[in-house]
C-alpha cells in the first residue's frame, strides 16, 4: 500500500451515531479502518439532532433530514438540492461508497450524473432498484477485519 496513492473516500451512510444499527456501526468502522491505514474517509449521513460530530477523527457531513420521534429517534435523508451535490462534487473525492440503498445513494446517483465519481455500493439485498446497470461507475468495495480485499486492492481507482 506505500506505494498507491492514499484515496479520499465518501462513506455515504443513512444512519451513524449517535443512531445505533448495524449500518451505523459498518459505516463507523469503515471510516475507523480507511483513516488509519488507506487514505481518507468522510461520512456523509444525514443530520440528527443529538449528534456529537466533535468525537470523531475525521470529517462527518451532515445534509439535511427529517427527524423521525421515534423511541430512539431516527433521521431520514432528504438529499434534493442542487448545492448538496455541488458539496460532494467540490470535495474531489476518488471514490463514493455508498453503505445505505435510501437516501444517500440517491443523493451519490445524482452527484455521478453531474461528475463521474468511480461509486461503490453495499449490497443489501433489497437495493436492487440501485443495482450496477444503472451505475457504469460502480465496483464493489469490501473491507474485512482491516485489510481490503482484492476486489478494491485491484480496482480501476488504483491503477491511475
Amino acid at each position: 500500500m506505500e506505494n498507491r496513492k492514499k484515496l479520499k473516500i465518501a462513506i455515504g451512510t443513512d444512519a451513524f451515531p449517535p443512531t445505533t444499527d448495524g449500518i451505523s456501526n459498518v459505516a463507523q468502522s469503515y471510516a475507523d479502518i480507511i483513516n488509519k491505514k488507506f487514505g481518507e474517509a468522510v461520512v456523509v449521513t444525514p443530520k440528527n439532532p443529538n449528534q456529537l460530530d466533535y468525537r470523531y477523527d475525521y470529517q462527518i457531513y451532515r445534509y439535511k433530514s427529517w427527524w423521525v420521534p421515534t423511541k430512539e429517534g431516527y433521521s431520514i435523508g432528504w438529499p434534493f438540492k442542487d448545492q448538496l451535490h455541488q458539496d460532494i462534487i467540490d470535495m474531489n473525492f476518488d471514490i463514493l461508497h455508498s453503505h445505505a440503498p435510501l437516501a444517500t445513494s440517491y443523493y451519490f446517483r445524482r452527484v455521478v450524473e453531474k461528475k463521474k465519481i468511480p461509486t461503490v455500493k453495499g449490497r443489501w439485498g433489497w437495493d436492487l432498484m440501485f443495482s450496477q446497470r444503472n451505475n457504469p461507475y460502480c465496483e464493489l468495495l469490501s473491507i474485512s477485519k482491516g485489510k481490503v480485499n482484492k476486489y478494491f486492492s485491484e480496482s480501476k481507482a488504483f491503477s491511475q
